[in-house]
């Protein structure tokens, strides 16, 4: 993908984690590409009187045939039988590349990730919409500490189809009840991309609407934004984020100060953490959120946002003990040593509500997971009873779900929650503390009512029924006008409704 040049830092950073495999396919496309390398550089760059014409012929024919052979592993077979209707796969982008070669599949992703306005764009339009509703700041007497994890590929497999297990993976998790709101969270990733869901849920905005492929913090953000930290702080909240990694990754020493960070906790701050894997454990991250809680002022509120390491892939290249064994399907290491992780983060999850079960100070958590993790497709097949490419979109929306959980040490109302996607999230913690909200996430919680999930590949009605993204639908404007508040909000900077998207 184009965008992916922009993570080749990110993605360096954790390379040492997983196992890559030189296949037959990429030894000869690599030969290939250098001998045709060797011969361009060899090429003369210009011609003069005493190189005869055959001998221009024959560097002509080594050209065309190094050029072929590229084109014939590049481009796939059925390229070569089919050279119109190509079209770009929004929703796998991998069929783009089987069918038409990584260089044309590459070029046909370049192009698709300009930015355009909406269709029926209108401002009119928008200020009526933004204009139903009341972002004047009444006050509130309770500011309960927030604390909000996001974690690394935490996922409930399940959820996909039941498995067996030694043991459960998720004991404390699934033991919440009172004071506790859970639900399935759709995201718009899939086995990486963790900066998307980060940016979905602090922004309020929804991926879908951006160019397949796109990672804002390393392409769009160029400058301060609204954001559930700006609420926030207008609250009077200290904003502090905690990742226990490098603080480069997704250019987030860039972009936290712009989303209204006011500090940033990186792995260079933690002084001998414990390590599962590779990664500080999620029981040490959190150990750093009860340190800057045991920390702060008196009468300071903190918003605390965590995105934790442990769980992060690749599966299956470690020594590691796998605690959690699959009871009806063999061979799936990597499924194994993931299950383990997670039952470590449960116990993590249990050491933190623990801790705050006993604090007087009003104090409300919010974890949920990023994204699944990239296991054996074989294993998905397992679950599903078939293969990847056969899968319908609602059966390709469970590989978008995570659990999320929200639970507070005073009184809250209890909810389970069916569905709901990664931009209604904070609108929705927001509400549950009773916090006054600007006009766009008053908007958001009224288009929630109606789409309760927006992501990547489509959206899903109240009434379960789902949609691809551009399918036409009773929805349709509803999806439009949505499509053009977030492009006033993130683009149209000369004609943004400024007061739409904070607290007056």
């Amino acid at each position: 993908m184009p965008s992916d040049f922009f993570s080749i830092k990110t993605a360096l950073s954790v390379s040492d984690n997983y196992k890559f495999n030189l296949n037959k396919q990429i030894l000869v496309s690599t030969i290939l590409l250098f001998f045709l390398i060797m011969f361009i550089i060899k090429v003369p760059l210009y011609f003069n009187k005493k190189i005869k014409i055959i001998n221009i012929s024959k560097y002509i024919c080594l050209y065309m045939i190094s050029l072929f052979f590229i084109m014939f592993i590049f481009f796939k077979t059925n390229f070569t039988s089919k050279y119109i209707n190509i079209n770009l796969d929004l929703y796998q982008s991998q069929n783009t590349y089987n069918e038409t070669g990584t260089l044309l599949g590459f070029m046909l992703n370049l192009k698709a990730a300009q930015i355009s306005r909406p269709t029926n764009y209108s401002l009119s339009n928008i200020k009526d919409e933004l204009s139903n509703y009341n972002n004047k700041s009444k006050g509130r007497n309770l500011k309960p500490n927030i604390i909000v994890i996001m974690n690394e590929a935490f996922s409930d497999l399940q959820v996909i189809n039941k498995f067996k297990t030694s043991e459960d993976y998720l004991p404390f998790f699934r033991s919440l009840t009172e004071n506790t709101i859970r639900g399935n969270l759709y995201v718009s990733v899939y086995g990486g991309s963790t900066a998307n869901t980060e940016y979905e849920f602090l922004s309020g905005n929804s991926i879908s609407f951006l160019p397949y492929g796109s990672v804002p913090y390393q392409q769009y953000m160029k400058g301060n934004i609204d954001s559930l930290c700006t609420i926030l702080k207008h609250q009077g909240y200290t904003n502090i984020a905690i990742h226990p990694y490098f603080s480069t990754g997704y250019r987030r020493n860039i972009v936290y100060p712009f989303i209204g960070f006011d500090k940033f906790i990186t792995i260079e701050d933690f002084e001998n953490p414990s390590l599962i894997r590779n990664y500080i454990s999620d029981k040490e991250s959190f150990k750093k959120i009860i340190e800057k809680f045991k920390s702060k002022k008196s009468n300071e509120k903190l918003f605390i946002f965590n995105v934790t390491m442990q769980n992060h892939g690749g599966y299956g290249n470690y020594d590691f003990e796998h605690t959690i064994k699959l009871l009806d399907k063999d061979n799936f290491s990597d499924v194994e040593e993931y299950l383990t992780l997670i039952k470590e983060s449960d116990n993590a999850f249990k050491y933190l509500i623990n801790y705050f079960s006993g604090q007087k100070e009003p104090t409300i958590i919010l974890m949920f997971g990023d994204h699944q993790p990239r296991l054996n497709d074989k294993f998905y097949e397992y679950l599903y009873n078939k293969k990847l490419t056969d899968l319908t979109l609602a059966e390709m929306q469970k590989r978008y779900i995570v659990p999320f959980v929200i639970w507070a040490n005073y009184d809250i109302n209890e909810e389970n929650v069916n569905k709901i996607s990664a931009n209604y999230l904070s609108s929705y913690l927001l509400k549950t503390i009773g916090f006054d909200l600007p006009a766009y996430n008053q908007y958001l919680l009224q288009l929630y009512n109606k789409i309760p999930v927006i992501n990547t590949l489509g959206f899903i009605d109240s009434n379960g029924n789902d949609y691809y993204n551009g399918q036409d639908s009773f929805y349709k404007d509803n999806i439009e006008t949505y499509n053009s508040i977030e492009y006033n909000n993130i683009f149209d900077k000369k004609h943004r409704f400024d007061w739409a998207f904070k607290l007056n």
